[in-house]
């Protein structure tokens, strides 16, 4: 028989609680947009929250970007002012040594024409009290005891020459006193100049040591950023990028300017004769490791007193004489074949660009720019803008000092 069992009455299989689960389901659905909502407005939150943050972070790299630009600005602008202010010293101090020679060499010629006007007066006045005393007692003799004329004419020859005589002596002596006023005067003229340039050399180092204390307080705020060696990294990274850069702007540049009759002798015929650029104990040598031992050095340095001579190793022209970032005060010298010798960190610069120089003449003084602790040189030599080692190039020994010992990583 057929099921006539009425389907208004639910089944005692399921019992109450499919109702149950079909009320929650019902709820759920009417409650769970509004928690959706909830959550996607919480995640809008935190992504324009993040998006500030990631704004701000850009923002503070960027301002940091601009600092680090500013300061190294500065920096520059600061050494480059140290580096024409040793010049200036160095002239100062030259045209003082020549003042003062010449100062001393007046005073020897104005003790010297003293002593001769001395003598001269002393000679002229003998004489006239002798020829007063003498003269006239033969004159008189001569006219009261009416002599022979002839030796009256030479009585008074002898006079006419002995009169001639003093007048010589007595313009040579007014000719001597005009020597000593102007030896005197120039003498005054002189020791002004000598005042003059002391008050220069004053004020000069009292703007030295201004422009230093400046420097001091650039190489503090420069030292925050780069306190860690990944830090040092990516700033050596960034210097030795920029000098490449350079070189290859030079090559580009220096290969179309025709190389003088001059050069008769070449660069490369002097491997391992080339004298070094300055005298003292080789610190840092070629091909050893830097930053946590990630970067190794392209050049040697070489540790000397500040202000000491940097001299060209062989003939060439300069082609660049600036400040350079991490390098400081850098002039760079084309010797042709494609070879170049760099000078770093100096003091100051006496060579412009363009200018030719010989071997050993004086093209900079040793300093400490771009940021160094210690003066010091940077020197290499590059082929065709790639470093090559400077102890294969310059003579065994050298510089005079004993070489300093150096972990060489293979």
């Amino acid at each position: 028989m057929p099921d006539h069992t009425p389907l208004s009455r639910p089944s005692n299989r399921y019992g109450p609680s499919l109702f149950t689960a079909l009320l929650f389901c019902l709820l759920g659905a009417f409650t769970l947009p509004k928690d959706v909502r909830a959550g996607e407005r919480e995640t809008k939150n935190q992504l324009q929250n993040l998006g500030r943050k990631i704004g701000g972070l850009r923002q503070q790299l960027k301002s940091q970007r601009a600092s680090r630009k500013l300061t190294a600005a500065r920096l520059r602008k600061t050494e480059l002012r140290l580096g024409a202010l040793g010049r200036q010293l160095r002239d100062i101090e030259t045209g003082l040594a020549h003042k003062s020679g010449l100062l001393k060499v007046l005073r020897k010629r104005h003790a010297k024409q003293r002593d001769k006007l001395q003598q001269m007066r002393s000679e002229l006045a003998r004489q006239l009290r002798a020829a007063y005393a003498t003269g006239r007692e033969d004159y008189l003799k001569v006219i009261l005891n009416q002599e022979d004329p002839h030796a009256l004419a030479r009585v008074m020859t002898y006079y006419q020459y002995f009169s001639q005589a003093r007048a010589r002596q007595i313009t040579e002596l007014q000719q001597q006193i005009r020597q000593l006023k102007e030896t005197e005067a120039t003498i005054g003229l002189e020791k002004a100049a000598l005042a003059h340039l002391q008050s220069r050399k004053t004020l000069s180092r009292a703007e030295v040591e201004t422009q230093r204390h400046q420097r001091h307080l650039i190489l503090g705020r420069m030292d925050v950023g780069i306190r860690d060696d990944r830090a040092q990294l990516k700033q050596l990274l960034r210097n030795k990028k920029q000098l490449e850069q350079l070189l290859q702007e030079l090559g580009r540049k220096l290969s179309d300017i025709p190389e003088t009759p001059q050069t008769s002798q070449r660069f490369p015929e002097h491997r391992g004769k080339l004298p070094w650029p300055s005298r003292g104990r080789l610190i840092q040598r070629f091909g050893t490791l830097s930053a946590g031992g990630n970067l190794s050095h392209q050049g040697v340095r070489i540790a000397a007193p500040y202000g000491a001579v940097v001299s060209s190793i062989f003939r060439g022209r300069v082609a660049f004489s600036d400040w350079l970032r991490g390098f400081g005060l850098l002039l760079i010298i084309d010797h042709g074949d494609g070879f170049m010798s760099l000078y770093g960190h100096n003091e100051s610069l006496l060579k412009e660009a363009g200018d030719w120089v010989d071997q050993g003449e004086t093209i900079a003084n040793v300093g400490d720019s771009g940021g160094q602790a210690k003066s010091g040189l940077y020197f290499s030599i590059r082929r065709n803008g790639k470093p090559i080692n400077p102890q294969k190039w310059c003579r065994r020994g050298k510089p005079r000092a004993t070489l300093a010992r150096a972990t060489r990583h293979q």
